[in-house]
């Protein structure tokens, strides 16, 4: 920042959101200064963690928001919207230093349109609280990712969130019927809640993902669900992953939705055996679960059962599927217990890819990097094109020294096997500065000018969320 930014900056904001509002403290400033980003945890680990914003603002109002883009924009100053930090690509990492937007004092429930099914809330509030909201009504949001528990609404739609049962309740972009935007300078962009609308191009897909680059979500109106009726959970066992990966094809293209639709290579498999009591016997694991109105959901779960037995698959009862719903969210934070030893990478990236494309992604994923590293891989998220590939990844350096250079080859390798053999290089976690070095390569020159061009026009100081994406 400039002398005078430097200067002007924390008195004016003050006037905005009072001495309450906003810090300085060293203490304060590093509790933003990173997401749960492996290899901004591996750096603090080295005691060289990404350097803070410098200051931290807490807006209480949807007006304080808007002073405060206001008097960053005036002066030149970076501003990043921050969650819950729980985001695993660095997008909430201050690069530029500036200010950090904590949104978490924005964390009240709107209203409820019972009718439309919508619910409107501030974008602080934790998913799993707006979800017990929900379930009080007889409603579910269908958004269930791993970091249900922590996460933020506002960390969802900026990173375009998807849950563990996306297969039936869609994305988090399916989700959004509306959204309420402050732009960087502080314009207010009202994007009211509608079923469907063909006004133009649809204006909230321009918000979802953007990683407070466009502006700052101050509330979104969301989809409901009426609680399910009844709930069909089954496992099978088939003899490999391409066999597996063919039957859930099938099941997509024939017009199924499971809610649960998971498999597991043999890998990861083999890692479920004792928690899950699905026994030795090799093979990938499959967990399913088909909800809704009784009749529909057992009709539902008969055809998928037949789709699994022509491909010779072992039905494995609904036993394991039930004792994976209580460790659902667990299994993000297993890399807390590792992550302190030096030497560690561990990381989780999450690519797509049509069903034409799917295994050969697979495989040349694995094949790069078994030789260095643990490599699990589970596919969800399906859909009638294609799906997801959730890849996990354990290994150690020689010494510490070589943990960011690991961390550095493991990303670079997966990211041009998955642009080699026809995938994307993101499904879920965002982009942030992860991603940053690939983007051009999976957008491509006119891509990438697209989004500069919306960045100069959205944010002509240039101070949301800047150094990010290759935008500038």
């Amino acid at each position: 920042m400039t002398a005078m930014a430097t200067t002007d900056l924390l008195p004016r904001l003050r006037e905005v959101v009072g001495d309450g509002g906003v810090s300085a403290s060293a203490a304060d400033r590093a509790a933003v200064a990173h997401d749960l980003w492996p290899r901004a945890l591996i750096r603090a680990r080295q005691g060289t963690p990404p350097a803070p914003p410098d200051c931290v603002v807490w807006p209480r109002t949807e007006e304080e928001v808007v002073g405060v883009l206001r008097v960053c924009a005036a002066l030149g100053v970076p501003v990043v919207p921050f969650g819950a930090g729980t985001g695993v690509c660095g997008a909430v990492v201050a690069s530029r230093g500036g200010v950090a937007l904590d949104l978490k004092r924005l964390d009240a429930i709107l209203g409820w349109d019972l009718d439309s099914g919508h619910v409107t809330c501030r974008p602080g509030i934790r998913g799993i609280a707006l979800e017990e909201a929900a379930l009080e009504r007889g409603l579910t949001l269908g958004h269930y990712p791993s970091s249900l528990p922590l996460s933020t609404v506002g960390g969802f739609v900026a990173t375009r969130s998807v849950g563990q049962l996306s297969t039936r309740y869609g994305r988090i972009d399916d989700m959004v019927a509306g959204m309420r935007v402050a732009l960087p300078d502080g314009t207010l962009v009202e994007l009211r809640p509608q079923p469907s609308t063909g006004v133009g191009p649809d204006l909230r897909r321009l918000f979802l993902g953007s990683e407070g680059q466009f502006g700052v979500i101050l509330q979104v109106t969301l989809r409901l669900h009426p609680l399910p009726e009844h709930r069909r959970d089954a496992a099978f066992r088939f003899a490999d992953f391409a066999t597996g990966v063919g039957a859930i094809r099938e099941a997509m293209q024939a017009g199924l939705r499971p809610s649960l639709l998971r498999l597991y290579d043999a890998d990861d498999t083999n890692l479920q055996v004792d928690h899950l009591g699905i026994g030795s016997g090799g093979g990938c694991l499959m967990l399913t679960s088909c909800e809704g109105r009784r009749a529909v959901a057992d009709a539902e779960a008969e055809v998928l059962a037949g789709i699994c037995s022509n491909r010779e698959a072992e039905p494995l009862g609904p036993d394991p599927v039930l004792a994976w719903y209580p460790r659902r969210y667990e299994i993000g934070y297993q890399q807390a217990k590792y992550l302190p030893m030096p030497g560690v990478v561990l990381d989780t990236i999450e690519v797509a890819a049509p069903w034409s494309r799917i295994v050969a992604v697979y495989e040349a994923v694995k094949e790069s990097l078994r030789r260095r590293l643990v490599v699990l891989c589970h596919l969800s998220h399906g859909y009638v094109d294609g799906a997801c590939l959730y890849f996990t990844f354990a290994g150690a350096a020689e010494d510490e020294g070589g943990a960011v250079p690991l961390h550095e080859e493991l990303w670079d390798t997966v990211m041009s096997r998955v642009l080699d053999n026809g995938g994307t290089i993101a499904h879920h976690h965002g982009a942030g500065l992860a991603r940053t070095p690939y983007l051009a390569r999976e957008l491509g020159d006119g891509g990438v000018e697209v989004l500069r061009r919306l960045k100069r026009a959205l944010d002509p100081a240039g101070v949301a969320n800047p150094g990010k994406w290759g935008l500038d």
